[in-house]
């Protein structure tokens, strides 16, 4: 496309010619018609702001009488509309914009008027086509009229890609659609509500989520999966959603997977997607949607829609799934290299907020299977198509796989049940199913037949197990619910170039951890997280104006929070910038919790409660809420109910967030566990030493008491000059890992 864009609008008008010789189709309009009734009909809610927007903007374009179904209904078929539009997709009517990031003034630039447009900087030109290209214009505008035959065109179409040396695989003019089968007629809607709860003993979460799922146990000895259920919504939907992840068993000894793995796994990622996706279009019309996500940490596969296409859809994706998998030469050499092609220049441009780049970095320190752009750049170097091709398989479905589902909605139980054995038969000898360890509701036992999945017994925190027939099994090691962050034992600074191309901010980004914490000391540091947010931005952007980007507050990775600060921006350098931050952290932020009344403290806690029992509206929000819980295992289920607990606890004062503050940011002994990456918008200067650093607090007007913290972390820090996977290692050495445990219960 980028060397022969003509060549790409000279398929495009070919295929335009197919659609008017052939004429309206109007058994495929009648489908469209009868689809778009159906997501009409059953279309998620949007949130308030968003739908006010959308019914203004209809406003301009549709009578106010059709304002709600107008972009959403086909009520009447009207195929000589349909022809008039098509008559009017032709050459003379086309704009065509051509983007290629390597144009220069020899190439596409050559010989014309170049612009910059206001404001951003592009360069840009402006010709007329049928000055430029009369010939191919002329052409195409015989094949829409009918004056060139089918033949004809498909000959030319031959002759022009054989010029240009480029050999094609399939049609070169493709195919008109065929009508859309399997619309479903009728939407069963038995399963259609959740069941109700007794309000004046159910739990929170359940008054506003509706009862949590249940963990369905096999009948067969020793036969038993992680697999939650809940019949209907709390919202209102016909639809059922579906996702069932597969995770590998891990051990501590473990070795980090390579960029290397993880490259192989993203590409299998897209070509998979790009060899699906043509093949699903009829399917996803009917109003189901699927999800194929793999990464080293698992394969997740997710259905959704309308009960009455979910078997079909099921049973089309692990077919395909198996295809591609069983057919490591499907895919074209030229997709894989264009795939490749696309990732080399997505790791070698940064053309994002340089923010952006120093929060990826300290989340790169913190988390296994990261790397910065630079590793996965070098990387790409060693991944070919059949490492791609066989990745999968390689890295997950060759071992032991634990597996994890969560059925919900519009569908019996005995259904929910025969959708995961039809993953199981379809990925069979792969799926290690386990016992649960926990269990957030209740449980009951469900006869599991028809499944020749590999099957395992015991506890998934144990390793291995017996399994009925099967025997013995090896250990295994363990799944990992709660992904594992690093744990930093002294400060850690970060030091290098912005690397966006010619971008004049500096960046500061820090973030101190507070560690695993319990739900009463989440509630404060969300708080806290509140307060300092309004006073960072009032005082760093409105007040000292450091940087057009400022933000502060509750933040969090995994199982691990803590309170972040971050400026980008031309003013200062990085160095003086945290200097500015520290003072707000050290002497506004303490100033600010000494002032906060009763009242104010009041006004924070409401906000924060609405935000904890905000109620869900739709299936899909219902569906996220349930599945963070079933993904870790089964934990924390009445999480919220706890938070609640906790935020209306007599022991949340504006005093305990005082002293909160004070052990998180002041401590008296020891350094803060405190993350923080610089960004320079020029070269990267010697880090300032003892002197010019106290110089530089002073200036802030920072207290001795903070000055005396800051030099002493100062010793402690550990400085880099970069953040990759080297820097992460060297950390783990020093510190491990936070233990993979979550508080879900208010003790006070």
């Amino acid at each position: 496309g980028a060397r022969e864009p003509l060549l790409v609008l000279h398929v495009l008008y070919a295929y335009l010619s197919v659609v008017r010789r052939n004429g309206v189709d109007t058994q495929l309009y009648q489908s469209i018609a009868d689809i778009q009734r159906l997501r009409w009909d059953w279309q998620e809610p949007g949130g308030p702001s968003g739908t006010a927007s959308s019914l203004a903007d209809s406003l301009t374009e549709v009578p106010w009488q059709s304002i709600l179904s107008a972009n959403g209904r086909i009520d009447e078929l009207n195929p000589s509309l349909v022809e008039s539009l098509l008559s009017m997709l032709s050459p003379s009517r086309m704009n065509v914009a051509y983007v290629n990031p390597n144009a220069t003034n020899d190439t596409l630039f050559k010989d014309l008027n170049v612009s910059t447009l206001a404001h951003y900087g592009v360069q840009y030109a402006v010709q007329e086509f049928w000055e430029q290209w009369p010939f191919e214009a002329a052409i195409w505008t015989a094949e829409l009229d009918g004056s060139v035959s089918a033949a004809e065109i498909q000959a030319g179409m031959e002759k022009a890609f054989k010029r240009r040396g480029i050999q094609v695989r399939g049609l070169l003019v493709p195919v008109p659609p065929k009508p859309i089968q399997d619309v479903p007629k009728y939407i069963p809607q038995d399963y259609m509500r959740a069941a109700s709860v007794d309000a004046s003993n159910a739990s929170l979460e359940a008054l506003s989520f509706g009862p949590p799922p249940e963990l369905q146990l096999a009948g067969e000895a020793g036969r038993d999966a992680r697999v939650w259920y809940r019949a209907g919504w709390v919202t209102k939907s016909p639809k059922a959603s579906i996702r069932i992840l597969l995770r590998p068993y891990t051990q501590p000894t473990d070795k980090e997977v390579s960029a290397v793995d993880v490259l192989r796994l993203l590409i299998y990622s897209r070509l998979l997607s790009e060899e699906m996706e043509p093949k699903m279009v009829d399917l996803t019309a009917t109003g189901v949607m699927y999800q194929v996500a793999v990464d080293p940490a698992g394969l997740q596969l997710s259905f959704g829609g309308f009960t009455p296409t979910l078997p079909r859809l099921v049973d089309t994706i692990l077919a395909e799934l198996s295809r591609f998998n069983s057919r490591t030469n499907i895919t074209a050499p030229s997709r894989f290299q264009r795939v490749k092609e696309n990732l080399r220049q997505n790791y070698a441009t940064y053309d994002a907020m340089p923010v952006s780049y120093a929060f990826r970095d300290l989340e790169l320190l913190q988390s296994p299977y990261a790397y910065s752009q630079e590793e996965m750049l070098a990387a790409l170097n060693n991944v070919d198509l059949e490492a791609a091709a066989t990745s999968l398989t390689d890295l997950l479905l060759s071992q032991p796989l634990q597996l994890t589902a969560l059925v919900m909605g519009n569908l019996a139980e005995h259904e929910a049940s025969s959708v995961v054995d039809r993953v199981m038969r379809g990925l069979s000898g792969n799926i290690t199913r386990t016992a649960p360890g926990h269990s957030g509701s209740g449980s009951r036992s469900i006869n599991r037949r028809g499944s020749n999945a590999s099957l395992s017994g015991g506890d998934a925190n144990h390793a291995g197990g017996t399994s009925g027939s099967t025997g013995e099994l090896p250990a295994r090691g363990q799944v990992e619910y709660i992904q594992r962050v690093v744990k930093t034992t002294r400060p850690v600074e970060v030091r290098g170039k912005n690397p966006r191309p010619g971008d004049p901010n500096d960046v500061v980004v820090t973030l101190i951890l507070a560690g695993v914490p319990t739900i009463s000391e989440r509630i404060e540091l969300w708080l806290l997280g509140k307060i300092l947010g309004t006073l960072a931005y009032d005082e760093l952007r409105t007040e000292r104006q450091l940087g057009y980007i400022v933000s502060a507050g509750f933040t969090g990775q995994s199982n691990v929070k803590g309170i972040m600060a971050a400026v980008q921006g031309t003013k200062l350098p990085a160095d003086e910038v945290e200097a500015a931050i520290e003072f707000v952290l050290q002497e506004l932020m303490p100033k600010r919790l000494r002032k906060l009344g009763v009242e104010e403290f009041e006004s924070f806690k409401k906000s924060l409660g609405e935000e904890i029992l905000q109620p869900p509206m739709a299936a899909s929000e219902e569906v996220g809420h349930f599945w963070e819980p079933v993904e870790m295992g089964g934990q924390c289920f009445q999480v919220r109910s706890a938070m609640m607990k906790a935020l209306n606890s007599s022991l949340l004062t504006p005093r305990r967030l005082q002293e909160k503050w004070a052990s998180l940011v002041l401590p008296v002994e020891g350094p803060r566990m405190k993350l923080t990456e610089k960004l320079f918008a020029d070269k990267v200067p010697e880090r300032p030493n003892e002197a010019e650093a106290k110089q530089a607090w002073q200036k802030m007007k920072l207290a001795p008491d903070a000055i005396d913290r800051l030099t002493r972390e100062r010793k402690q820090t550990l400085v880099l000059d970069r953040a990759n996977s080297a820097a992460r290692q060297q950390l783990i050495e020093e510190g491990g890992f936070y233990p993979q445990e979550m508080h879900c219960n208010f003790d006070a």
